[in-house]
């Protein structure tokens, strides 16, 4: 009886895995659809493809603001965060400002979409860094699936 439960748990085990893994979807190569990347590891599975050499020529470049995001990119967008505002200075809190979440057309830097909202300045409490980390933190995800974009605070 013994024998049957457990062969049963390690069945029902193995089928479970089995499903789970029919339902994962790959991301494609160039797309870094998470914080630290497809595997969160701050790596990129294929090669720089630079064929230049390093560092790369800057396409172009934007000011969103203070934060401590880590922008997004997935199919052909990029997605990052940033505060604007007055204050944050002094035990790392400040005045009213604004929290924003930006959409960049890749390839271009057009900005295609943002969506505002108001945030207080927030930055960490531990001495010695006050203010030097003020701004969102938060990194967007994008569920490519639904076309939904999850942040923190909003």
């Amino acid at each position: 009886m013994r024998r049957i439960k457990r062969a049963g748990c390690v069945l029902l085990a193995a089928a479970f895995i089995a499903s789970a893994a029919g339902l994962s979807r790959q991301a494609r190569g160039e797309d870094w659809p998470q914080w630290r990347g497809v595997n969160r590891d701050d790596v990129s599975p294929e090669s720089s493809g630079y064929p230049g050499g390093w560092p790369p020529k800057r396409l172009w470049s934007r000011n969103v603001g203070r934060g401590c995001t880590s922008p997004i990119l997935a199919g052909g967008r990029l997605y990052v965060m940033g505060w604007a505002g007055s204050g944050g200075r002094g035990r790392g809190r400040g005045g009213p400002g604004t929290d924003t979440i930006y959409c960049f057309d890749a390839p271009t830097g057009s900005e295609l979409w943002k969506q505002p909202y108001s945030c207080p300045y927030q930055g960490r409490l531990k001495t010695g860094d006050e203010g030097a980390y003020g701004g969102p933190s938060a990194t967007p995800t994008l569920d490519r699936r639904t076309g939904y974009l999850y942040t923190l605070s909003i």
